[in-house]
C-alpha cells in the first residue's frame, strides 16, 4: 500500500502537470486556426497573430499580481479563482462574433491563465515557507544582481522561442501554404526539440556550472540563427531551411531557460511566489512586447527572426560576463 506521502507527491505531480498544461494550451492551440479566424473576422493573419502577443501581454500582467499575492493569501484561492476567469475568457472567445469582442475576451482568458504560474511556486510549498509583505520581497529581489541577470537571460531565450511560436503560422501557412494538419505535423518536431533540449540540459546540469551551461544554449542559439541566415541567402524559404536552425535554437532555449532560472532563484526560496511571478512577468511581457513589433514588419521575417536569435544570443554572451563577474 502506498504510503501517504507517496500519495501526496503523486497527487503533486498530477497537479502540476494539469495546471502547467492549461497554461500552455491557449497560447498554441490557436495557432492552426489562424486561416479559419482570419477568414471568420474578415481581417489578416498578421492581425490574428496579435492575439498571441495580447495573451503574453494580459498573463504578464496577471502574474504581477498574482505572484506576490499568493505569498500573502496562498495559492489554492488564486489558482480557483484564475481557473474560473480562463474558463469564462474561453466561452467568450468561443461565442464571439468580431474580431475586437474576441480580443476583449481573449484578454480575460490572458489575465486567467496567469495564476497558472503558481504550478511553479507549489514546488516549494512542499518546505515550509516563510512569507512576507510584497514590497519587501520585490525590494530584494531588485537588490540581488544575479536575480536580475537570471530574470534577463530567462527573457532573452524566452523571446527567441516565442517570437518564433507568433510568426510560424505566417510563415508555414500564409508563406509556404501549409495545411492545418501539416502545421500540427511540423509543430511536433519543433516539440521534439524543445523535449530534446530538456533532456540536454538535465545531462548538462551533471557535469557543467550554470554559467557554462547557459553559455552552451547562448551559443546554440547564435548558430541556429546564423544558419537561418546564410540559409534564406542561398535558397528560398522551404520547412527545412526554417525548422532546422530553428530547432536547433529551441534546443538552446531549453538548455538556458532552468538553468538560468534557477540562478536567479538560488538565494529566494522563502519568496518564491513574487521570484517565479516576476520572471515570468518579464518573459512573457518582454515576448508579448518583441513578438508584436516583428509580427508587424511586412516583409523579411526568416531574416528578422535570425537576427532576433543572433541578438539574443550576442547580448546573452555580454549578460554571462556580469554573471560570472557577480560570482566572484
Amino acid at each position: 500500500m502506498a504510503k501517504p506521502c507517496d500519495s501526496f507527491g503523486h497527487n503533486l505531480v498530477v497537479l502540476l502537470m494539469m495546471i502547467s498544461l492549461l497554461g500552455v494550451f491557449p497560447l498554441d492551440v490557436i495557432l492552426p486556426s489562424f486561416p479559419d479566424l482570419a477568414a471568420s473576422f474578415d481581417v489578416s493573419l498578421k492581425t490574428i497573430a496579435f492575439s498571441v502577443s495580447i495573451f503574453a501581454i494580459g498573463v504578464a500582467i496577471s502574474q504581477a499580481i498574482i505572484g506576490p499575492l499568493s505569498d500573502v493569501v496562498g495559492r489554492k484561492p488564486l489558482l480557483i479563482g484564475g481557473l474560473a476567469v480562463s474558463v469564462i475568457g474561453s466561452l467568450g472567445c468561443l461565442f464571439s462574433k468580431g474580431y475586437e469582442g474576441f480580443m476583449i475576451f481573449r484578454l480575460i482568458q490572458a489575465v486567467g491563465c496567469g495564476s497558472f504560474v503558481l504550478s511553479q511556486v507549489l514546488v516549494q510549498d512542499v518546505y515550509p515557507e516563510k512569507r512576507g509583505g510584497m514590497l519587501v520581497n520585490l525590494g530584494k529581489l531588485v537588490a540581488d544582481r544575479g536575480f536580475l541577470i537570471g530574470c534577463a537571460l530567462c527573457s532573452l531565450a524566452f523571446n527567441c522561442h516565442f517570437v518564433f511560436v507568433v510568426v510560424s503560422p505566417l510563415l508555414l501557412i500564409g508563406v509556404l501554404g501549409l495545411g492545418e494538419f501539416m502545421f500540427g505535423v511540423v509543430f511536433v518536431g519543433y516539440g521534439v526539440a524543445y523535449v530534446t533540449g530538456g533532456l540536454v540540459a538535465r545531462k548538462l546540469a551533471d557535469v557543467l556550472p550554470l554559467h557554462t551551461q547557459i553559455g552552451f544554449g547562448l551559443a546554440m542559439i547564435g548558430f541556429a540563427g546564423l544558419v537561418l541566415f546564410v540559409w534564406q541567402l542561398v535558397e528560398e524559404l522551404s520547412v527545412s531551411s526554417l525548422m532546422v536552425p530553428v530547432a536547433i535554437g529551441t534546443i538552446g532555449v531549453a538548455i538556458i531557460r532552468p538553468s538560468a532560472t534557477s540562478y536567479a532563484l538560488r538565494k529566494h526560496c522563502e519568496r518564491a511566489g513574487v521570484a517565479t511571478s516576476t520572471i515570468n512577468v518579464l518573459l512573457f511581457a518582454s515576448g508579448g512586447v518583441v513578438s508584436t513589433l516583428i509580427a508587424s514588419i511586412e516583409n523579411g521575417l526568416p531574416s528578422v527572426l535570425a537576427s532576433v536569435f543572433m541578438a539574443s544570443s550576442l547580448v546573452g554572451v555580454w549578460l554571462l560576463y556580469f554573471l560570472k563577474s557577480n560570482e566572484r
